[in-house]
């Protein structure tokens, strides 16, 4: 065989196989939620899919990554490790993305090409010839049985009831750092950044850190929003870095104003820009909405109207609708 032809197919086959080994999946929505493309091959135009413009989170399964802003691999482009990407707003890549690329394994890529540093995503399926064992749990406390009395989660006050419970992601930031987050996001957006008056629960901050591009970026893309509802049809969404962790058995803080208006709390869980919530009252009353129509409020703020009740009337049962249009997990209600 020709020196030229062998040189040919080598190139091929190591093409082949960067792109066998490589794959990504983009979304529509932040929080890999919409429509969404997946590809183990290089894309020059996204337009062809119907996705040009249109990426906001990106999975990346396998491999590293290009994404370019213009068509062809031109414009502005960036080097996504493997991992998720809740959100590209912070790299400023959100609906703006026209071309991807795997890139080769032996490539190297300049540190400043890269995107701040992903979620790991893990793939526990078990493989082909992979063995499988059992690893003992120790940091979780194990009872007797079903009928054990457990441990004190939070102190409750004489009338107050527990009515509801979700997980979080943990993100290690202090205090410092969420408040600085909250400035520069406002900034971002627009918005005047403006002194808030500090609550009881609030935490002591120095006010002087300034957040790095980077860091901006991980808080960015690891940050939750909590929804929270009340009896008399009021609700807000509110950052998750706005709930400090505290102790087990502690009191815990303010998630929103109870008062005359507002009545008391139904139901408080995590949810996506792109959800929807049902709501129904106490006299068989049944709202659906989006999400994206409630406003991101502080912690201890009112909130705003999601369910115009009647006098009489009050939110019993909240239920989340995820982008898919199934219950989601984290539904509450009385």
């Amino acid at each position: 065989m020709h020196t030229p032809i062998r040189h040919a197919l080598a190139i091929a086959a190591l093409a082949l196989a960067t792109q066998a080994s490589a794959q990504v999946t983009i979304y529509e929505n932040n929080g890999f939620s919409g429509r969404s493309f997946t590809t183990e091959r290089p894309v020059r135009n996204l337009d062809r899919y119907g996705y040009n413009d249109r990426a906001s989170s990106v999975l990346v399964s396998r491999g590293r990554w290009e994404v370019c802003e213009d068509a062809g691999f031109r414009g502005r482009c960036v080097v996504l490790r493997q991992g998720s990407y809740p959100s590209l707003r912070a790299m400023g890549l959100n609906d703006r993305v026209s071309s991807v690329r795997a890139v080769g394994r032996d490539a190297r890529i300049e540190d400043d090409r890269y995107a701040p540093e992903p979620i790991v995503t893990q793939d526990y399926r078990r493989r082909r010839d992979e063995r499988l064992f059992q690893a003992e749990v120790t940091d979780v406390r194990v009872f007797t049985g079903r009928t054990s009395m457990g441990v004190r989660g939070i102190a409750l006050a004489e009338n107050d009831t527990l009515i509801s419970l979700a997980i979080l992601r943990h993100v290690e930031a202090t205090s410092d750092e969420r408040s600085a987050y909250f400035k520069m996001r406002r900034a971002v957006a627009g918005e005047v950044v403006a002194e808030e008056p500090a609550d009881a629960d609030g935490e002591e901050t120095t006010g002087s850190l300034q957040l790095s591009q980077e860091r901006y970026a991980e808080m960015s893309a690891q940050e939750q929003v909590v929804l929270t509802v009340s009896v008399n049809g009021y609700g807000k969404r509110t950052s998750s870095y706005e709930y400090r962790t505290t102790g087990r058995g502690g009191k815990g803080i303010v998630a929103m104003s109870v008062n005359n208006r507002n009545g008391k709390l139904v139901a408080s869980f995590p949810v996506e820009h792109s959800d929807q919530i049902m709501l129904v009252t106490d006299k068989g009353q049944l709202i659906r909405c989006p999400v994206e129509d409630i406003r991101i409020a502080g912690r201890s703020t009112q909130g705003v109207i999601v369910f115009d009740t009647a006098e009489d009337e009050h939110v019993v049962s909240v239920e989340h609708i995820g982008d898919d249009g199934e219950n989601g997990e984290n539904g509450n209600g009385g």
